[in-house]
């Protein structure tokens, strides 16, 4: 893959992107939470983003403006470490904040539960090994995207499916091509991600409930 076009798809799919990419689609591009006011999705949209994107971002280039860590792609583990813990807690936080707020039990508070999960098993897996975040992530969004579908097909998520896999098969070839992680690092990011979100997912909603 040409390096200039591995690093655009880096950055436009980056992990702290997806979920805003993701809440975007669920809630302008399909019925799930069509009960949902359109004030009501552009809200709970900018707090996802406002927590999963902007803070954490701000939160990574502070440190390296602090010179904690040599660069912004973090290519070693020890760069690593500090900024996933960090991030991990305020997605933890959101996720707690969702479910013991109105949104309790819902659809929409397991996919924030989900994502938050991944996020944190990323932050306690690269303590001692450097796995593919953009793996996981794009991973959780294929496997949340195919249990949303295995729930209810009236969903009509397939097209979605299809895309998020080919964006899938796009984002780990240009972390290889870029060096960025070996293909052992990019396969157990991808299991994390696609596995542990899908089954996640299927068990909040059948043993907990909606």
């Amino acid at each position: 893959m040409n390096p200039q076009l591995a690093k655009v798809l880096s950055y436009c799919f980056h992990p702290l992107l997806l979920p805003t990419w993701l809440f975007g689609l669920l809630f302008f591009r399909t019925p799930i939470f069509i009960e949902f006011t359109e004030k009501i999705r552009l809200y709970l949209w900018s707090l996802i983003t406002l927590c999963t994107l902007a803070i954490p971002a701000v939160m990574v280039i502070l440190l390296y403006k602090m010179q904690y860590i040599k660069s912004l792609e973090m290519r070693e583990v020890t760069e690593r470490r500090v900024p996933m813990l960090l991030t991990s807690t305020i997605y933890v936080a959101l996720a707690v904040l969702v479910e013991t707020g109105i949104f309790r039990g819902t659809i929409f508070s397991y996919i924030i539960i989900c994502i938050s999960f991944s996020v944190f098993i990323a932050s306690v897996i690269t303590l001692y090994y450097k796995i593919s975040v953009h793996a996981v992530g794009i991973g959780g969004m294929v496997g949340l995207l195919l249990a949303l579908q295995f729930l209810d097909f009236r969903y009509q998520l397939l097209y979605l499916v299809i895309g998020a896999v080919f964006a899938m098969g796009m984002i780990l070839s240009a972390r290889l091509s870029l060096a960025a992680h070996t293909p052992e690092e990019v396969w157990w990011g991808s299991i994390i991600g696609v596995v542990g979100n899908f089954s996640l997912l299927l068990t909040l909603v059948y043993w907990v409930g909606i």
